[in-house]
């Protein structure tokens, strides 16, 4: 007879498992990690990544979380700090406490009061490819970026 219980082990296929704690990475502050991290569980990081994360659910980055390289998740909510592309294919989410430099391509982004966004933005499955040299202006003609100061 067949065993009809589903396997719990290392070996889980994805939908075996509802996802929570027992299918939760979670890398803790004072960990620091240079490479890349792929996983089919949702991801937490409170502690440093250089290289890129792969991940096949959410994406959380905590206050102390910092990211140097590139984020690939389904939802990506940000409290740390990040210097790279994020990736999300449903949502990212910037609060308060998060800092980004690079470029941030979603379905839809939401970003708390205080938040630091330097970079581009891409929405929507066929959104062109943004320049860093002109902006629209309001009368919908594009006008220069002014000079920073050095």
């Amino acid at each position: 007879m067949a065993n009809s219980k589903k396997n719990k082990g290392p070996i889980a296929k994805k939908g075996d498992d509802p996802v929570g704690i027992s299918n939760l990475n979670i890398i803790s502050e004072g960990t620091a990690i240079n490479g890349e991290l792929v996983s089919q569980s949702d991801t937490r990081v409170g502690g440093k990544l250089i290289g890129d994360l792969k991940v096949e659910g959410t994406v959380v980055i905590t206050d102390n979380g910092f990211i140097d390289g590139s984020i690939h998740g389904d939802d990506v909510n940000i409290s740390g700090s990040v210097k790279g592309k994020v990736i999300a294919t449903n949502k990212v989410f910037l609060t308060g406490t998060a800092k980004i430099i690079g470029t941030i391509s979603a379905s839809r982004l939401v970003v708390e009061e205080g938040a630091i966004f330097n970079g581009e933005c891409l929405m929507g499955g066929k959104t062109k490819a943004l320049s860093s040299s002109f902006v629209p202006s309001s009368n919908g003609k594009k006008q220069k970026l002014a000079k920073q100061p050095a």
